[in-house]
């Protein structure tokens, strides 16, 4: 049985390639093609349906699959309306000869940091679309987009009570972020302590229930920044924040740029859409 799962060798990183964002507008169907080489497949939005050499997948969000090269891959059911994954194209050197530490990329993987995992993605197709064509960097931002996958759980894996409870919450800041809401309302709307809620959820994510309701607002607002084109009081107010200037301090804290600045610099050519 052919490999499923990628070892590397970090002291030779891959060889990067053509990196895109996918839109779908609910029709059309992945490609049915034989790569020359790998592709990671990290899905934002929606569900993706996919085979590889007739073994089936169903990536969900928040969920990664890396394509093998020189095998059949091809999607199994037609674009969802709401799908939307980052893709990166990238080759990997012959392991003859190499020494050193090795990371293990599972083929399908759940990133334990998804955020932190689009924003190197992001990273990488703005180096592209300013013209960075500087080989070396791009390998290197590759290897970390792969290490960051690496550090990931299998779908489904098994969880400990603590480590459901922390997911739980997550799931329920997910819907509900958009609201006025705090510790004690997730823990209320779990039906916990908020004070075990909240070590529970730091131990199992590393920060704080506050921190992961500005991460979702924040990447609502990033989203809607680069989507869209209203004004930023209003997406202040969608993404749940009613102060404008309560909103800006955080955006800026987390990005390192202003509102406008972010919709300027992400707006570029590396999207495609179906």
């Amino acid at each position: 049985m052919p490999p499923s799962d990628l070892v590397l060798h970090l002291n030779r990183p891959v060889i990067a390639a053509e990196a895109g964002l996918f839109l779908s507008r609910g029709r059309g169907i992945h490609p049915d093609r034989i790569a020359q080489g790998h592709e990671l497949i990290a899905v934002r939005r929606g569900t993706l349906h996919m085979e590889e050499d007739g073994r089936p997948f169903t990536v969900a969000a928040g969920e990664t699959l890396v394509l093998w090269p020189d095998r059949r891959h091809r999607g199994t059911a037609a674009y969802d309306r709401d799908v939307e994954f980052y893709w990166l194209h990238f080759r990997v050197p012959s392991a003859s000869g190499a020494r050193g530490p090795l990371v293990t990329v599972r083929q399908q993987a759940r990133p334990r940091r998804p955020q932190q995992l689009r924003e190197y993605l992001h990273r990488y197709l703005d180096d592209r679309a300013a013209r960075h064509d500087n080989a070396m960097a791009a390998s290197l931002l590759a290897m970390l987009i792969l290490c960051e996958v690496a550090s990931g759980t299998p779908p489904g894996a098994e969880a400990s009570a603590a480590a459901a409870l922390a997911a739980r919450a997550e799931t329920w800041i997910a819907t509900h972020f958009h609201d006025a809401i705090s510790t004690s309302d997730v823990a209320r709307g779990l039906g916990c302590n908020p004070d075990y809620l909240g070590r529970v959820f730091r131990s199992a994510h590393g920060h704080t229930i506050v921190d992961a309701i500005h991460r979702h607002r924040l990447e609502d607002a990033r989203r809607l920044l680069i989507e869209g084109t209203g004004d930023i009081a209003a997406i202040a107010h969608e993404c749940g924040y009613g102060n404008l200037g309560h909103f800006r301090r955080h955006f800026r804290r987390h990005t390192g740029l202003a509102p406008l600045a972010y919709r300027s610099l992400h707006t570029r050519g590396y999207v495609n859409s179906r």
